[in-house]
């Protein structure tokens, strides 16, 4: 995927959030002990920071995927020289959908005393495989595609299981979605791009993405909408993620 952005003639940086692959230092799903999503949001700032710094006249993009799209909209107002964002795999939450969430992840913390190893984990994920009959694996939500579901499960750094914690972080980024002052001063002309599956169960098939849009063109001038067809959550990984590819070149050099 990056490689393909190379091609374009894209910079591309990336980084492992907090509690993911070689950045664990609280554990393996774990942002932080308190303040988690605060903390996994500085992160992504210090990274632009340190790109900008090096290429202060390159214009900056933002892709953010699934938890990555809340993480790249709580940071916006942060991030220099921002001309776009790239949003795949997500949704605009509701107030009632937070407010259960985080009823259900305190009565797991505080009645359980569960963190690592979260039921509400487990059985949101259960919930997302179960839209499909005869499902072939666990994670078959992911992708169309087997074996991009296939080398997920293999890889020893994807399909663990995100703690207490990480969900009620999550919880938190979500309810920033929400607040009209994480656009504060965000300049109009800001390009936005939003993409999904339209057989994605975490957007609803992809009708959760359609918030998402209407709640973007209060904000921005210039707000696209794409959904594929046939296509889980993985779109940057499925048969879709050429076509993904060309448009978001064609976005950005619009």
């Amino acid at each position: 995927f990056a490689e393909k952005l190379n091609s374009f003639g894209f910079h591309v940086v990336g980084h492992n959030h907090l509690g993911h692959g070689n950045n664990k230092e609280n554990g393996e799903g774990v942002f932080a002990e308190s303040k988690g999503w605060t903390k996994v949001c500085n992160e992504a700032c210090k990274v632009n920071d340190h790109f900008f710094n090096l290429y202060p006249d390159i214009p900056v993009y933002l892709f953010g995927h699934s938890m990555g799209a809340f993480i790249t909209i709580s940071v916006l107002t942060r991030i220099k020289n921002l001309k776009g964002i790239f949003l795949t795999g997500t949704f605009l939450p509701s107030k009632g959908q937070l407010f259960l969430m985080k009823i259900l992840l305190h009565l797991e913390k505080i009645i359980f005393k569960i963190n690592e190893g979260s039921k509400i984990h487990k059985i949101n994920f259960q919930r997302l495989n179960s839209f499909f009959k005869n499902p072939r694996t666990d994670f078959d939500w992911l992708a169309k595609d087997i074996n991009v579901v296939d080398k997920y499960i293999d890889d020893p750094n994807c399909g663990f299981n995100c703690s207490n914690t990480l969900w009620l972080d999550f919880v938190y980024g979500g309810e920033l979605v929400l607040k009209d002052d994480i656009f504060l001063n965000l300049s109009k002309d800001i390009k936005v791009f939003l993409a999904g599956g339209a057989d994605d169960p975490c957007i609803v098939n992809g009708g959760g993405i359609d918030g998402l849009y209407d709640h973007f063109r209060k904000k921005f001038n210039n707000v696209v909408i794409k959904k594929f067809k046939g296509m889980r959550h993985e779109i940057q990984n499925e048969r879709s993620k050429n076509e993904l590819l060309s448009l978001m070149e064609s976005f950005i050099k619009e």
